[in-house]
């Protein structure tokens, strides 16, 4: 029964997410040999159909639980792998019953405790595949699609059918529309970028090989995940999306390409044109939360995690970059109380990075200090009101009056206007007679491509973003990897309407290079003119 998760609260969006698991799964193709070897090793295989979907789980999928980094195993997957989501709606599904008669018939695994109550969730420890299975594991995930004899689908045991495909590829499309139905303030977002052609995506595929090799140059224990997400993009590259019931914010609904390690991203989709916002998060709190010294920090146009590396006296990496946001900055504005967030800076920058005095460090900075009094202020005016409005004017109500609900509301709150920054870019894109396209969305960023003309629209993107943020008097830019950043657009001149009706190539703008000329690099800018 499709439908079947909508009986119960709480199943509405579990129910079209492992549904798509389960297609995108049913459409994983290996060499017939594998498969046969599979059945060599695990004998027991055979004696359940949902036994060949809950390995293809374990073998082939890679979304993990954001606290641990494990592959989660919740009931809700494990009723979907079973064809028994009518009997968890009604009730009467034992996932345990499930997972036993699994290791009793094909392999034994190690699972994690969990609790409904305390929101733990059940994620796979370990997995002992057998020693020579595991090896033609990773021989079959370094294959390509083409690189496969006799490509069969893992769980059916069927010959690859390209029919077969494109129905799986149709099904895993309605369910994520499912979500546009009942999307507010990201509906338009969703159908844009789900009424998108596929053929913007299969494009990227052409730079796979880059890609691969930048694969092969990972530690090897990450080397699986990313070629498990590339295996999958080649029957279907569009990322696909959810919502969330208390966000504005849309996310992926599986590690899709949004999901690679970025250098490996950025290998396959290197014509594409990555977008953030700068220091986001930091700003919007800046304003909402009446933070003059931080203010003061972004007017001067600095790199927060530049300055936090400076102070810690190491070095700016991904990784140092990822663990500030992530572990500290982030934590401290949206939730973590002193003492965990201390034990967190502790284990992972002090003991793990081997920086000293880490804590004291980051805490003891007056804009951090700012910060962790601005929060609780605005608890205190969450608890008072009993909610708060958001950057849409929507009022978001206080149903319990405790932390973790008024937490819940400062994330919401900054994450609308974060939504609302970046909503004029889409706005251009729609107006861009085709011109500008978004083709990937990630919170406080985007990816964009532009058919021509990048040294106009790549401005516009800047410009129209500026207009807003100046709107909300929030303290940020967008940045881009584009060379065409040292540009600037004119107060005054063509409208996005006179723009489409002349053509692009038709601005009036002497200085305007020729377009097989790159932009000047110097400090003397050009400009090209485009009223938003």
């Amino acid at each position: 029964m499709q439908d079947g998760w909508k009986k119960v609260t709480g199943f509405e969006s579990a129910g079209p997410t492992n549904m798509v698991t389960l297609n995108v799964l049913k459409r994983m193709v290996v060499s017939s040999q594998f498969r046969n070897n599979v059945v060599k090793y695990l004998p027991g295989i055979n004696k359940n159909s949902a036994y060949w979907q809950l390995t293809a789980y374990l073998m082939f999928w890679t979304t993990k639980s954001s606290k641990e980094g494990k592959l989660m195993i919740g009931q809700e997957i494990l009723a979907t792998l079973e064809n028994k989501f009518e009997q968890l709606v009604s009730g009467n599904y034992s996932a345990i019953s499930f997972l036993t008669d699994y290791w009793s018939d094909v392999l034994s695994f190690e699972i994690s405790d969990w609790s409904y109550f305390e929101g733990k969730a059940r994620v796979v420890e370990s997995i002992d595949w057998p020693n020579e299975l595991d090896v033609l594991l990773q021989q079959e995930l370094n294959k390509l699609p083409r690189e496969k004899e006799e490509p069969v689908f893992f769980i059916s045991g069927e010959p690859r059918s390209e029919r077969k495909i494109k129905t799986l590829v149709e099904l895993e499309k309605t369910q994520a529309n499912s979500f546009i139905e009942t999307a507010t303030r990201n509906k338009e977002l969703l159908m844009y970028l789900t009424e998108l052609n596929s053929y913007r995506y299969t494009r990227a595929l052409k730079n796979v090989k880059n890609a691969l090799d930048v694969v092969k140059a990972l530690p090897i224990e990450s080397q699986g995940r990313e070629l498990k997400i590339l295996g999958r993009l080649f029957d279907n590259a569009q990322p696909l999306y959810k919502t969330a019931e208390k966000s504005v914010r849309i996310f992926p609904m599986y590690d899709n390409l949004l999901a690679l390690k970025r250098e490996v991203r950025q290998a396959l989709t290197q014509d594409w044109i990555e977008c953030d916002l700068r220091s986001a998060q930091l700003a919007i709190v800046a304003r909402l939360w009446n933070l003059p010294l931080v203010n003061e920090f972004l007017a001067k146009n600095q790199s927060i995690w530049e300055h936090l590396a400076e102070l810690l006296n190491i070095e700016l990496n991904p990784k140092l970059k990822k663990a500030l946001k992530h572990e500290f900055l982030y934590p401290l504005c949206f939730g973590e109380s002193k003492r965990v967030l201390k034990q967190v800076v502790t284990d992972i920058f002090e003991k793990g990075m081997g920086i000293e005095n880490a804590f004291d460090t980051l805490f003891g900075l007056p804009i951090m200090q700012e910060i962790w009094k601005g929060r609780a202020k605005r608890i205190q005016k969450i608890y008072k009101e009993w909610g708060l409005r958001d950057a849409f004017g929507d009022w978001l109500p206080m149903k319990k009056h405790d932390k973790k609900a008024a937490i819940s509301l400062l994330a919401q709150e900054a994450q609308s206007y974060e939504l609302s920054l970046l909503l004029p870019v889409l706005d251009l894109a729609k107006n861009s007679n085709d011109n500008l396209s978004i083709l990937a969305w990630q919170h406080d960023g985007f990816s964009a491509v532009c058919k021509k003309n990048e040294e106009i629209w790549v401005p516009a993107m800047k410009q129209v973003v500026k207009n807003k943020a100046n709107e909300l008097a929030i303290n940020t830019v967008l940045e881009t990897d584009s060379s065409f950043n040292d540009w600037e657009l004119s107060p005054r001149g063509l409208t996005i309407k006179q723009l489409h009706q002349q053509g692009p190539n038709q601005v009036k703008n002497p200085e305007q290079p020729d377009k097989h000329t790159k932009p000047p690099t110097d400090t003397n800018k050009r400009r090209t003119t485009i009223t938003l």
